[in-house]
Formats: structure tokens, C-alpha cells, sequence
């Protein structure tokens, strides 16, 4: 017994205008504001090919368009939450409307931890360098203490060097003396 193969056939812009009734360009419309909202066509480079459940959603929305004079947008958003359409095409999952503004939900959350975590990082940074010029200042005054320290234990040296030389040479000037006496 052979396994059957089935074939998918797609269609072109042409083809889905010729079957739901309305321009090239009105399909082209239509796809656009498809893909804003989250839906996503299969693509052969920049052309791309429908499927016959693709033929039933656009025929929803020219629906909504003429019969209630839908927005494009207001009729797209309500052909795909009616449809739910989360379509499984080559194994990837298309959001439905609801999965994409949870998305954006959470790109904007996203977002507002970023840009916090950005003015954090630059408060952050700011107390840093506030808290390396309060270090350098107190590293430069104790530099300051410890030069003038070592001037107090030079003059400190060099009295003590000198009351010793006083006293050598006194010790020298009397030992002169005694010799003369003798």
C-alpha cells in the first residue's frame, strides 16, 4: 500500500482576486493589514501564496467591509478573533489577535524594566563617581598628613642629629681642654 502524498496547492494575488471578487490591489490591502495584525502569509521570495482557507478570510472581511462599512483594521481584527485563526502552516504557529497583544503587553513591560533598569544604572553610576572623588579627596588628605609627617620626624631627626653633634663636640672640646691643662 503507497503512502499518498498530498499536494498544497497555492494560489497567487490573481487567483484570490478572481475568487472572492475584488481588485489585485484591494488583496494586497487586505494582506498588509493581515500581517500588522499578526497573520502570516506563506512566501516564495517576495510573492505571496494563499490557501483556500485564505480565500474564506478575505471573503469575511470584504463581508464586514461593504455589509456593516467596517474599518479595514476594525474588519480584520474581528475576521481573525472569529476565526481564531492560529493557523498551523509548515509547523510554525500564527498568533491569534489575543497572543499579540499579550505580546505587546509584554514587550511594553519589557520595555519599561529596560528603560528603569537604564536610569538604575545611571544613578548607580552617578553615586560611583561621587563616591571616587569623596575617596580621592580623603586619599589626597591623607597623603598631605603623611608628608607632613615625615617633615616632623626629618626635623625631629635632624634636632636630635644636632643635639648629638653638640654633644660629641662638646665631648671633643672638653677632652681638648683637659689636654691642655695637662
Amino acid at each position: 500500500m503507497m503512502d499518498q502524498v498530498v499536494k498544497t496547492e497555492y494560489l497567487k494575488t490573481k487567483d484570490v482576486s478572481e475568487r472572492v471578487g475584488i481588485a489585485q490591489s484591494t488583496v494586497r490591502k487586505y494582506c498588509l493589514e493581515l500581517e500588522k495584525q499578526g497573520f502570516a502569509f506563506k512566501k516564495d521570495g517576495d510573492t505571496r501564496l494563499f490557501v483556500s482557507s485564505d480565500i474564506e478570510i478575505f471573503r469575511a472581511i470584504d463581508s464586514l467591509r461593504k455589509v456593516e462599512n467596517a474599518s479595514l483594521r476594525h474588519a480584520v481584527a474581528v475576521t481573525l478573533t472569529h476565526r481564531k485563526v492560529a493557523v498551523t502552516r509548515e509547523n510554525e504557529v500564527i498568533p491569534t489577535p489575543n497572543e499579540l497583544m499579550i505580546s505587546d503587553m509584554i514587550q511594553d513591560v519589557a520595555g519599561q524594566i529596560i528603560n528603569q533598569l537604564v536610569q538604575d544604572k545611571k544613578e548607580l553610576q552617578d553615586r560611583i563617581d561621587q563616591l571616587e572623588k569623596t575617596v580621592q579627596g580623603q586619599i589626597d588628605n591623607v597623603a598631605s598628613d603623611v608628608n607632613e609627617m615625615k617633615e616632623v620626624v626629618l626635623q625631629s631627626r635632624l634636632i636630635t642629629h644636632a643635639k648629638t653633634e653638640d654633644t660629641w663636640f662638646d665631648t671633643v672640646r672638653g677632652w681638648f681642654k683637659s689636654k691642655q691643662k695637662i
